[in-house]
């Protein structure tokens, strides 16, 4: 017999277990990676608040320390940083040649001006990739910001922070509806963005976690 579609019930269950955890991995965490002037959408000068949008990142020091060490480093000394690769959520049934989902594949990747500190990054904490996860990209320097939920990946990627907001969510999920062209790195298939998105580090401390 088969089992019948999930439910509203169902989906709503899922969508509380998913926000239940991201807010146990951040509790007692008190440091906030700042993606601060992140601009896109128009000129410079007018519509500050539409064109010059942030993106709040808590940072897992106690599950990732080496490497938000180096994210803070970038924050205290106000690196420049930008997006370049812009992935929406693939169609359901797409399947790539690796047999995962996409593409394209639910991210925006970004870098930085200057080395990391320390240099190459270990691996350090890798869960299955959940939407609004942020991880590294091999020993680094490169990242992403996960825009929906990669199983497929198992724990192939360190995860070194969490997007902490909904409207930091909106800023990620708005990069990548962005113009785009497509590229071929290797076997992988890949939508980068035709303009990138400038955004300058910083870093908060936090006395709570946020809700």
């Amino acid at each position: 017999m088969e089992s019948p579609p999930p439910g509203v019930d169902d989906v709503n269950d899922d969508a509380s277990s998913l926000t239940a955890a991201r807010e146990g991995l951040m509790v007692d965490e008190r440091n906030v990676l700042v993606l601060k002037d992140v601009r896109f959408g128009g000129g410079d000068d007018e519509g500050v608040g539409r064109n010059r949008r942030r993106i709040r990142i808590r940072l897992l020091e106690r599950k990732s320390p080496k490497i938000v060490d180096a994210f803070k480093e970038f924050g205290r000394n106000g690196v420049l940083g930008t997006f370049y690769r812009s992935e929406a959520v693939p169609e359901v049934g797409t399947i790539d040649n690796y047999g995962g989902p996409g593409p394209p594949y639910a991210l925006i990747q970004a870098t930085q001006n200057g080395r990391m500190n320390g240099g190459r990054m270990p691996r350090e904490f890798a869960p299955m990739v959940e939407r609004g996860y942020v991880c590294l990209i091999g020993e680094g320097p490169d990242w992403f910001i996960a825009i929906g939920s990669h199983h497929e990946w198992g724990h192939g990627h360190s995860v070194w922070g969490i997007v902490e907001d909904d409207e930091s969510l909106e800023v990620a999920d708005a990069i990548t509806r962005l113009p785009i062209r497509h590229e071929k790195w290797g076997q992988t298939n890949v939508t980068v963005l035709l303009e990138k998105v400038s955004f300058q580090y910083g870093i908060e401390e936090v006395g709570y976690k946020r809700i």
